[in-house]
């Protein structure tokens, strides 16, 4: 059965995987691609927000097989892969039944949410995959004669962990605060405390590079105030995010009363078997511990800086299940339950696979419409100091764009100049209103191409996610 249920996440991993790149996922593309591994440490991961793990191991992969979007994505899919194998290894320790960790592995298999993220060239898939190994070791540490193995892989895990993404650091204090309930020995503690030396003394080495990502991010948010907002933040609406995510996965609908309703519905199944693991939360103290405190402090550190959003906090989604698991076994209308839960997944699933609108931006798509259409003396603008990074991943005529802006954040005369010195000589104009609200909300660039002879001649939003791609002429 285990077999079967691998399999199956397998499959459902891999179809549609070859959407095309997202901003994020181009930029780590384009940045393991041209550069070496001392130039991601010293150069790209300065101005990054995470550590260098995912992308050693994606310059890594990539130097063996390829830079295609199913091999960019595919580490992704094993570390999702993986991550249902231990955590039905983790219910069946836990409850000491192969059933319930049997039904926490199959409603993570068809979780859209973990679906999703375990197809995209990011680290979430590989941090939840750390979790759990972290999780399964440190189950094994409270054995009489605990193997030194467990010890070596408890502290391997949250040191990898730690070091792919940093929200997950707040799932070290669940560890502590389980292990203190325990109430063993001093020589249990010492060999626990020993087991956080490696990813101290990491911390230590990193901490130079932190400082200049943290300096970066605090100028990011005094220039564009607005990222604030795509960031995440402690408020009531990405905390009710994280349920909704958690739920009914990455969807959404354009009717939003239509979308609430529908969220509420599905939240029901999932509601009933919370409060009924609420009621007996001794015996899942670990599981509320491993979902609610990285959570909670997640959302605390966002008062001060911004960082609380749900796919950084997948990591926490396998506990949501062990928590529906143990409850689907201690209710009669558990199996009713499960059954529910697993046709909401379902669903969600054929939702995201039938709609391109559930899907990532549709770069590839643009940039073959706009180089399949632009004739001689025309090109390619943006609202920014140079093309974006998915536009530079799919171009292949890199002569055609430019950059319209010195800085992120669109001065008047500077974007102004620059994109009257662009358009002088040319007799079209193709430009991308990509992220404007962020970096030209005035529509600076947009004014000036007008104000210099151009006007428009057609204007797309076919390709989700990009905008409106404007066509000038004169």
């Amino acid at each position: 059965m285990l077999y079967i249920i691998l399999i199956f996440t397998l499959v459902l991993r891999l179809i549609t995987i070859n959407q095309s790149l997202w901003l994020d996922e181009a930029i780590g593309a384009l940045a393991v691609r041209n550069m070496s591994y001392s130039d991601l440490i010293t150069g790209f991961l300065t101005v990054d927000n995470h550590p260098p793990l995912y992308y050693f191991l994606l310059k890594f992969w990539t130097g063996i097989f390829g830079y295609s979007e199913i091999s960019l994505r595919m580490p992704s899919v094993l570390f999702g892969v993986g991550t249902v194998f231990f955590i039905y290894l983790i219910g069946n320790r836990i409850f000491d039944s192969k059933k319930s960790g049997l039904i926490a592995a199959v409603l993570l298999s068809s979780s859209q949410l973990h679906i999703y993220y375990s197809q995209e060239a990011r680290m979430y898939s590989m941090v939840a995959f750390f979790a759990v190994l972290a999780v399964y070791s440190f189950l094994h540490l409270f054995e009489d004669r605990s193997n030194f193995k467990y010890w070596l892989l408890f502290s391997s895990s949250i040191t990898v962990m730690v070091f792919t993404d940093y929200m997950p650091v707040f799932l070290l204090p669940a560890f502590f605060i389980y292990a203190i309930f325990q109430k063993h020995k001093k020589n249990w503690w010492y060999k626990f405390m020993l087991s956080f030396v490696p990813i101290i003394l990491a911390g230590i080495i990193w901490f130079p590079i932190f400082q200049k990502q943290s300096a970066g991010g605090l100028w990011l948010m005094q220039t564009l105030p607005e990222w604030k907002n795509l960031a995440g933040g402690a408020n009531l609406k990405q905390l009710l995010l994280v349920w909704m995510k958690f739920t009914l996965g990455r969807i959404s609908f354009t009717d939003k009363t239509l979308y609430y309703l529908i969220t509420v519905i599905a939240s029901i199944p999932n509601a009933i078997l919370f409060a009924n693991a609420m009621k007996s939360y001794k015996k899942n103290k670990l599981l509320l511990l491993w979902l609610l405190i990285p959570i909670l402090l997640s959302f605390l550190i966002s008062v001060f800086f911004p960082a609380f959003i749900y796919f950084r906090l997948l990591f926490v989604l396998p506990a949501f299940y062990l928590i529906a698991a143990i409850s689907v076994g201690n209710m009669k209308s558990g199996r009713i339950l499960a059954g529910m839960l697993i046709a909401i997944n379902l669903v969600s699933c054929v939702i995201y696979y039938t709609d391109d609108f559930q899907k990532r931006e549709m770069w590839r798509e643009a940039v073959t419409y706009v180089e399949n259409r632009i004739a001689d003396n025309e090109i390619v603008i943006f609202s920014y100091p140079e093309p974006f990074a998915p536009y530079r991943w799919y171009e292949k005529k890199e002569y055609l764009s430019f950059g319209a802006t010195d800085s992120i954040k669109t001065e008047k005369v500077n974007a102004s100049d620059k994109t009257r010195e662009l358009v002088s000589n040319v007799s079209g104009v193709y430009y991308f209103e990509y992220l404007n609200d962020l970096s030209d909300p005035t529509r600076i660039v947009m004014n000036v191409i007008v104000e210099s002879g151009f006007t428009e001649k057609e204007v797309t939003g076919d390709f989700n996610g990009v905008g409106m791609i404007y066509h000038f002429v004169r």
